[in-house]
């Protein structure tokens, strides 16, 4: 799955992307060493693969989007997907981070109760 030689100079994220995309993110721009240029938003999960191939052509990584979201693929968040897929090197600290962004994705475990967060600041 490993797409290892290209670069991306873009990505499209589900409107208000949650952490876990938000990580995937920071991950491939890790990878490459560099941001992406353009941050663009898709108002809906669903996406044709038609669309979602003419953005990769043009160097645009959809993340989490159509047939590439991670629970269709066996994987434990989109960070994990994206991760395989550009073939980022699984070291300790990107296997804590897989495994952190798993567990929220399966229990909401880095979801705060509002009461919780309106108590905190009064």
């Amino acid at each position: 799955m490993a797409d290892v030689a290209r670069k991306f100079c873009g990505v499209v994220l589900p409107v208000n992307p949650p952490i876990d995309k938000v990580a995937a993110l920071a991950v491939l721009e890790d990878w490459q060493g560099a941001e992406v240029e353009h941050l663009h938003f898709w108002g809906d999960s669903d996406c044709p693969r038609s669309k979602m191939g003419e953005w990769e052509a043009s160097g645009v990584l959809p993340i989490d989007l159509g047939h590439e979201k991670y629970h269709r693929n066996a994987v434990g968040s989109a960070t994990e997907f994206v991760a395989n897929k550009v073939g980022v090197e699984k070291t300790p600290t990107v296997r804590k981070l897989l495994a952190i962004l798993a567990r929220n994705n399966t229990s909401g475990y880095l979801k705060i109760p509002l009461d919780e967060v309106t108590a905190s600041v009064n």
